[in-house]
């Protein structure tokens, strides 16, 4: 059984600073989909282990620095965290949780048209999506990110996949991503606007 039965599943892309969040919340909006963060068992954990407020510690800046932490940014703890779950605990935990938070949501509320995963970091990750029947977006820019690491080596492209390069301003990058909407809605049978 695959893990969702509606209509649209789609996984966005990209390294660190290539606007693949604010791509992938814009798609979400426009296309009436559930977003979902594979990482979100991380960020919860991150939280508490700080004792900071879930909602705080979401909304603080991914660079920002936390002191209780020898000065580490949001985003260095939160790579960290992540690499040891994938190590540690297990390659695919974070995969069934998201499995687990799809079908849970999709039995309770089916007022959207479909998922879609926000942060798609790794080709496992990606194999998910397209076994699942999704398609994945991808996200490139030409600048390399400034705090590199190996997560950030970033998802090998399918033929299948979508590639947006985002050079430009944020307006670019909706024109172009308004074009992948529009092809979207056209082959999954949403009415195209």
């Amino acid at each position: 059984m695959a893990v969702t039965e509606t209509n649209i599943l789609i996984g966005v892309s990209g390294v660190s600073g290539t606007g693949r969040h604010g791509a992938a919340m814009y798609l979400a909006r426009h296309l009436e989909l559930r977003p979902h963060a594979i990482a979100l068992p991380i960020l919860r954990c991150c939280a508490a282990t700080i004792n900071m407020d879930f909602e705080i510690f979401k909304n603080l800046e991914k660079d920002q620095t936390i002191g209780m932490l020898g000065n580490r940014t949001k985003r260095q703890f939160l790579r960290d965290v992540g690499k040891f779950y994938r190590e540690q605990v297990d390659v695919f935990f974070l995969l069934r949780q998201l499995e687990h938070r799809i079908q849970c949501e999709e039995a309770s509320n089916n007022l959207f048209n479909g998922n879609l995963v926000t942060d798609v970091k790794l080709d496992t990750e990606a194999e998910w999506v397209r076994f699942n029947g999704g398609q994945v977006i991808h996200i490139k820019q030409d600048k390399a990110p400034a705090d590199f690491d190996v997560i950030d080596l970033g998802v090998e492209v399918d033929r299948a996949d979508i590639v947006i390069q985002n050079n430009g301003t944020v307006e670019q990058l909706h024109k172009k991503l308004d074009s992948v909407i529009q092809l979207i809605r056209t082959n999954s049978g949403l009415p195209v606007t």
